[in-house]
């Protein structure tokens, strides 16, 4: 098991290496809340996260995050869960923890064909935490321990942030060839972009576009299956309403994105 501390970061902006963490770049991830011309505070990312941590290959059925706090009330968190097998459906996916209530705000796997829903994906919960949470830990679950996975989850904890969820995006292929990427119909400015990406073509990792930033991946070399995953966020903020893609542009079959749009407050 990989746990991959945000501050310990010293990749370059940009680099998806297996493995990577948020580079230490000033776009969407600055701290800074300058606010905006209606003096409402700009979204930041808490510091220390994403908390994210990567299983490459489990029999569990669980990936469990290390303990984090948040440092202040009115935290919205978000998280985001990839998965993938073989050939068994993995449901119910499910995000617990930190004593807050998780809600699901888009999931993403195979439509029927010639592999079977559910057995790879990535969907994304919310919860509120009106109060600050300390020395807590979050959990995902898979709902079969049939074969083994590969587990990817990353926390990300938001000051200045509505509690309410703007657009979402979604993009599933069975067997054609396309891009590992997720359009947003961005609803307003000032929002942040959050992504999990699921690639099922072997072995082969998958690089960000410029606008994209890799925040976790796992290594496919070692994943069933050859499976690439990666769970990332747009580098920027919304400018305005207007489609946001993020992902790579890697083509291949079995292709499996999500994306939510993290509204400021």
């Amino acid at each position: 098991m990989r746990i991959i501390g945000v501050l310990a970061c010293v990749v370059a902006a940009g680099c998806g290496k297996v493995g990577s963490e948020r580079p230490p770049d000033a776009g969407a991830g600055s701290d800074a809340a300058a606010g905006d011309d209606a003096g409402r505070q700009s979204i930041a990312l808490d510091p220390g996260f994403p908390i994210v941590v990567d299983l490459d290959t489990t029999p569990g059925t669980a990936i469990a995050t290390p303990m984090f706090s948040t440092p202040g009330p009115d935290r919205l968190l978000v998280g985001v869960m990839a998965w993938g097998t073989g050939g068994t459906d993995e449901s119910p996916l499910t995000i617990t923890g930190g004593g807050l209530t998780w809600t699901r705000q888009v999931y993403t796997t195979f439509l029927p064909g010639s592999v079977p829903p559910g057995t790879s994906g990535d969907a994304i919960w919310t919860a509120w935490a009106a109060q600050p949470v300390t020395g807590v830990t979050v959990t995902g679950m898979r709902g079969s321990n049939k074969e083994s996975a590969v587990l990817t989850l990353a926390i990300y904890s938001f000051e200045n942030a509505s509690q309410a969820i703007g657009a979402t995006g979604t993009h599933t292929d069975q067997t054609t060839s396309t891009p590992l990427l997720v359009d947003v119909e961005a609803t307003a400015a000032g929002s942040w972009i959050v992504g999990g990406f699921h690639h099922g073509t072997a072995g082969a990792v998958r690089t960000p576009t410029a606008e994209t930033v890799w925040d976790i991946t796992d290594d496919p070399t070692k994943a069933p299956n050859g499976h690439f995953q990666a769970i990332g966020r747009y580098r920027g903020v919304t400018t305005a309403p207007g489609t946001i893609e993020i992902g790579s542009s890697a083509s291949g079959p079995y292709s499996l994105t999500s994306a939510v749009e993290v509204l400021q407050r």
